[in-house]
């Protein structure tokens, strides 16, 4: 092949360079602008990041880590997919996802939708799906540590004889048990059940009692405590005002107090605890479905 230089009557030949093989030398900048690159480096980068998050947990909250860690070991040693464990939604929908991602960059057509048909393919023996995988016993003590609840507390379930009334209207902001506390950030134990509910909504005995104490704290702020019984004793915390009084005899469903938002609190609401035997439990699992 030969190019025509201007302003000279000569013919000169292009120049060529080949390798041994006699095939062209490829441009390293080619690889590096290829699809298949790109779509390596958002899969490592992705995979980075997730190694950061999980480091950063386990070193700026142990607690947080182990608990975390115990939780899904006991979902894997019940059976559970881990996949299914970790993620919120199907699967099917992680793999059109990707499947279109990766046609983006390569310039294609979008996976079509035919999850249905394909998932019905897969399954078309008819088989029992019954695969099981191993245990990570050595992490058995991280779980029962997991479990345990502190001093003065039950995760254990408690039956009382006699239903609850709602003590306050309104919705449910925080259950029982190990959370982040949502003023100082950092891991907590929530000892009762909190309802959000307008400042000076009025505010139920939850059982017929006899009020045993009144009075203000800097955590829980105007509070009452009516015993029920011998061993039974709700508290109802963060009120604006209380109406009962020390010795007062209440039926439950009778007003006692108002919501408010004292003591330690982000807004008005009502934390109410129950405790038998001076051991508090689950309000929720006395209440039930009443609260919504």
């Amino acid at each position: 092949m030969y190019d025509i230089v201007e302003n000279q009557n000569r013919i000169r030949p292009r120049c060529q360079v080949t390798t041994r093989s006699g095939r062209m030398p490829q441009n390293p900048r080619n690889v590096l602008q290829s699809p298949i690159f790109t779509v390596i480096a958002v899969q490592l980068f992705i995979c980075i990041l997730i190694g950061i998050g999980i480091a950063l947990v386990s070193f700026l909250s142990p607690v947080m880590f182990d608990s975390a860690k115990a939780y899904y070991t006991s979902k894997f040693l019940e059976g559970e997919d881990y996949l299914e464990t970790f993620l919120p939604f199907s699967m099917e929908d992680v793999q059109t996802t990707l499947q279109n991602f990766t046609a983006a960059v390569l310039g294609q057509q979008p996976a079509a939708e035919d999850r249905g048909e394909s998932s019905q393919a897969s399954n078309a023996s008819g088989e029992e799906l019954t695969g099981q995988g191993g245990q990570y016993e050595v992490l058995g003590d991280l779980i029962e540590k997991a479990r345990q609840a502190p001093q003065n507390c039950t995760f254990s379930p408690v039956y009382l004889s006699i239903n609850p009334v709602v003590p306050a209207y309104g919705n449910i902001t925080s259950t029982y048990g190990y959370r982040i506390h949502p003023i100082t950030g950092k891991d907590d134990f929530h000892t009762g059940v909190d309802i959000a509910a307008p400042l000076g909504d009025n505010i139920y005995a939850a059982y017929d009692g006899t009020v045993i104490e009144c009075g203000s704290s800097d955590t829980f702020g105007n509070y009452i405590k009516i015993q029920s019984g011998t061993d039974i004793v709700c508290m109802y915390a963060h009120c604006s005002s209380v109406i009962a009084e020390v010795g007062q005899n209440i039926r439950a469903g009778e007003v006692i107090a108002k919501v408010g938002s004292t003591g330690i609190s982000t807004g008005p609401h009502l934390h109410f605890e129950i405790a038998k035997d001076g051991v508090r439990i689950d309000p929720l699992s006395q209440l039930g479905d009443l609260l919504v």
